[in-house]
């Protein structure tokens, strides 16, 4: 048994590195600030608290989903946003959502709504 957890504790030492890259929120990539400013008319500053969340489109796809959100709005009200779906039931926290690659942006559009069954309204 202490053989089966000392292996364990070596499978998962550098576990929190890896997951905070890939499940933390992170500052928005140049591709979509670019996107943002020429689509959306935003200034520079206006993305300096902006962060995003992401998930794979599907298995085997490099394009992702993701979910734009100002950090500042999000900490006010007490949520904590490591994943993508941790903003699910804080809807209103998203600002824009859409999907990117890494050709750059496909979509992003203005904040969405969820409703009690689940759909999403714009």
């Amino acid at each position: 048994m202490i053989g089966l957890l000392g292996l364990l504790r070596s499978r998962v030492a550098g576990w929190p590195k890896g997951l905070a890259k890939r499940n933390g929120h992170r500052p928005l990539p140049e591709k979509v600030q670019a996107y943002l400013m020429k689509e959306f008319r935003l200034l520079p500053t206006d993305m300096e608290n902006l962060r995003y969340v992401a998930r794979t489109e599907s298995i085997g796809s490099k394009d992702m989903y993701i979910r734009v959100f100002d950090v500042t709005k999000v900490r006010d009200k007490g949520v904590t946003v490591k994943k993508y779906g941790d903003l699910e039931r804080h809807s209103e926290l998203v600002l824009f959502y859409g999907r990117m690659g890494k050709s750059g942006v496909s979509y992003l559009k203005r904040e969405y709504r969820t409703i009690a069954g689940g759909t999403r309204t714009r």
